[in-house]
């Protein structure tokens, strides 16, 4: 499956952990792409990986302080094979 969508940090980008990003229910979280976050700019991001129990979730446990998070255009696609 892939998730993918455009996402929004005001003003700061937090860091990177692992409480942090997509979980499709299968050990780790998919958040390489916060890497490429700048603030206050669009960024297309997306993770693919194999659905483990049916999970989806996007996580943010570690932001810390106030946050503005803006996401667009949320997509999930299922696949039979890896794209």
């Amino acid at each position: 499956m892939r998730v993918s969508c455009w996402i929004k940090f005001i003003d700061k980008v937090p860091s990177k952990s692992y409480w942090f990003g997509f979980d499709f229910d299968e050990g780790k979280r998919h958040n390489d792409w916060v890497d490429q976050c700048k603030p206050d700019e669009w960024t297309w991001v997306s993770s693919v990986a194999k659905l483990g129990t049916s999970d989806i979730a996007v996580i943010f446990n570690t932001v810390e302080g106030p946050q503005t998070i803006r996401m667009s255009k949320f997509s999930i696609e299922m696949f039979d094979e890896k794209p």
